[in-house]
């Protein structure tokens, strides 16, 4: 849990603005639209200012009534 919570607020750093949609879901997917707004220039086609608009699913998988894999594809 640690290494998720580490790696959330490094990716805090890159973006001034973020936005998540949720565009569907079922018992164990969700599909997302996401849209943020870069805080840092991350390459030549990627200027600071700029946005990012993607979709996305994140896939769960349970067992004993607990989640035991989320899989995100964006």
């Amino acid at each position: 849990m640690d290494e998720f919570i580490d790696q959330a607020e490094k990716a805090k750093e890159y973006f001034s603005k973020r936005k998540q949609f949720i565009l569907e879901f079922n018992h164990t997917e969700i599909e997302l639209s996401y849209v943020a707004t870069l805080a840092k220039t991350l390459g030549n086609n990627h200027q600071e200012g700029s946005k990012i608009r993607m979709t996305g699913k994140s896939i769960f998988r349970f067992s004993d009534g607990k989640i035991i894999q989320l899989v995100d594809i964006s």
